[in-house]
Parts: C-alpha cells; sequence; structure tokens
C-alpha cells in the first residue's frame, strides 16, 4: 500500500504542474478590460491596477475565452484561481445575478463529465438540463486512481474542500490515509459509485495513471468511463449515442464489411470498455473483409463501365 501510496502522490504532483493557467492575449485584454477601474467580482475601485482573471479557473476545467474571463483586483483573482466563486461569503447582491449567469456560460464551455448512464444521454437539451443540476453545487477538482490495492482519492491543498463533501465521501466508505492529509482511500468494490457521487456534485474527476499498477475496472456497463470529459455539451450527448448498445459485438458485426468500418468499431469498443484496441478481433475477420473489400469494388467498376 505504501509504494501505491507514493506513486499516487507523484502522479498528483505531476499533473499538479500540468495545470497552469495560460497566459492571457494582448487583444483579450483590450476587449475585456472594465474601462471604469471596478473590480467585477466585488465591484470595489481598487488603488492597484486590475488584472485579467477566469471565472472558472482552468484548474477546475474552465476555458480560455472570453465569456470565462473578468477584470478582478489582486485579491478576488488569486481567490477565485482556487475556489468556486458560489462558495464565496459576502458577495455584492447588485453582481450576484450578473456572474451568476457568465458562470452557467463558462460551465456550458468547460471540461464536463460524460452522464452517469448511456441511456440518459439522448438529446442536447436533456443533457443541458442535466448538467446544471451539477452546476448548481461549487467546481471541485478531485485526483484519483484505482489498482488492486482499492481506490485514492485527493483534494487539492490550497483549495477547501466544499461543504458536505468530506461527509459524504465517509459516508460511502472512505478513509483518510494516516500522514498523507487530504487523501482517502475507499474499497475497489465501492470506488466507482463513489466518484459519481462526485461527479453528481459537480467534481471534476481527474484519473491518475500509476506506473506499475493496473486498474483492475472490468468491461462493465460504463462506469470504467468515469474520467473522461468534453468541452463540448454537443460531445457529450453525441458521444452518449454512439456507445449505446456497443458493449459487446453482435451478430451484425461479425458480418464482413470494410476494414475501416470495423477498425472504427473496435475503436468505439475500446473507448467504451477502457480495453486496448481489439487486434485480434479485427485479425480474425481482416481476410472477409479484404475479400469484401474487392468485391464492392469490383461491383463499382462494373456499374462505372456501364454507363459509359
Amino acid at each position: 500500500m505504501r509504494e501505491v501510496l507514493a506513486a499516487f502522490e507523484c502522479a498528483v504532483e505531476a499533473d499538479l504542474w500540468q495545470q497552469r493557467c495560460p497566459q492571457v492575449e494582448k487583444w483579450r485584454k483590450k476587449f475585456t478590460l472594465d474601462p471604469s477601474g471596478t473590480c467585477q467580482f466585488c465591484g470595489k475601485a481598487s488603488d492597484t491596477p486590475l488584472v485579467l482573471a477566469h471565472l472558472v479557473s482552468a484548474e477546475l476545467g474552465g476555458p480560455h475565452a472570453l465569456e470565462n474571463l473578468l477584470t478582478a483586483c489582486k485579491q478576488c483573482a488569486a481567490r477565485v484561481q482556487v475556489e468556486d466563486w458560489i462558495t464565496w461569503k459576502g458577495k455584492p447582491r447588485n453582481l450576484a445575478p450578473t456572474l451568476a449567469a457568465r458562470r452557467l456560460e463558462a460551465l456550458a464551455l468547460s471540461e464536463n463529465h460524460l452522464l452517469r448512464t448511456r441511456d440518459t444521454a439522448r438529446t442536447k437539451p436533456y443533457v443541458v438540463k442535466l448538467l446544471q443540476r451539477r452546476w448548481q453545487h461549487p467546481r471541485f477538482v478531485v485526483r484519483a486512481a484505482l489498482t488492486e490495492h482499492g481506490g485514492l482519492l485527493a483534494f487539492p491543498q490550497h483549495a477547501p474542500i466544499p461543504e458536505g463533501i468530506a461527509t459524504l465521501i465517509r459516508l460511502n466508505g472512505a478513509q483518510p490515509v494516516k500522514g498523507a492529509p487530504r487523501v482517502f482511500h475507499v474499497e475497489a468494490a465501492r470506488f466507482h459509485e463513489l466518484i459519481w457521487l462526485l461527479i453528481d456534485f459537480n467534481a471534476l474527476v481527474r484519473r491518475m495513471d500509476l506506473d506499475g499498477f493496473s486498474d483492475p475496472t472490468p468491461a462493465d456497463d460504463g462506469a470504467s468511463r468515469w474520467w473522461e470529459s468534453y468541452q463540448s455539451v454537443h460531445d457529450i450527448a453525441r458521444r452518449g449515442k454512439s456507445m449505446r448498445g456497443l458493449a459487446a459485438p453482435g451478430p451484425w458485426h461479425e458480418k464482413p464489411m470494410d476494414p475501416r468500418s470495423r477498425r472504427h468499431m473496435a475503436a468505439l469498443l475500446a473507448l467504451k470498455t477502457n480495453q486496448p484496441l481489439g487486434e485480434e478481433w479485427l485479425a480474425v475477420h481482416r481476410e472477409a473483409d479484404e475479400a469484401f473489400l474487392d468485391q464492392e469494388r469490383k461491383r463499382n467498376n462494373r456499374a462505372w463501365r456501364s454507363r459509359l
């Protein structure tokens, strides 16, 4: 267990270095700076020059877009980098409705996980409705990994844990790890259910791949895809549709087809089951698929010759 914990802590530190906030281009500053010289978070005039801040920070999956950039004093900019704006106490009432609306716009362009089950991802309006239920809660980051020894969850040291989340994970069997602050251990059998509960409470879960320790998740009904996130709500709806009914190759998939179509199908299955690409399955059907493709080419050539 000590080796797993050491590998997990190294992976978390490496991921923290990768989540640096990018530089803001000059043209974005020109179109975003508030000419009145007031902070758009607290509404107060600042004696020091204002800076641009992300309403949903880059660490929380926020986009580097104009919809997510606001002018802020240095105190508010530092605070919003580690904490979701809706958790702030003493927010100005006159600015709250505007910031709440802009926060929803930014979250729609941010990283968002897939829905819990494939069957719920049907239409884009329905996906947005379900995602908005998540967005009512504060956005926070959890780094997680699953091995044969169980699951590990790590919360950032520099950001507060949202109210009620620590109680939620303890009620679902997670226990704090001694000597590792803000790191929790949970049994492998309860890991996926806890992860999806955190996602439903608007967590952005980042998967940590540990060298030397494999993920024992079987090819199940979609729980292994908890770590996938997308920038577009449309992609989430489209991905859910494409993955329905692809739990295993059926009778229709065993018939000869274009090799490119079969490889595309194998890639979808690999993404769904979190398994390597089925090269053996492709090799079994390669000869029949190539013969099918050759027949299709000959048929098309005969059709063109008949038109001449």
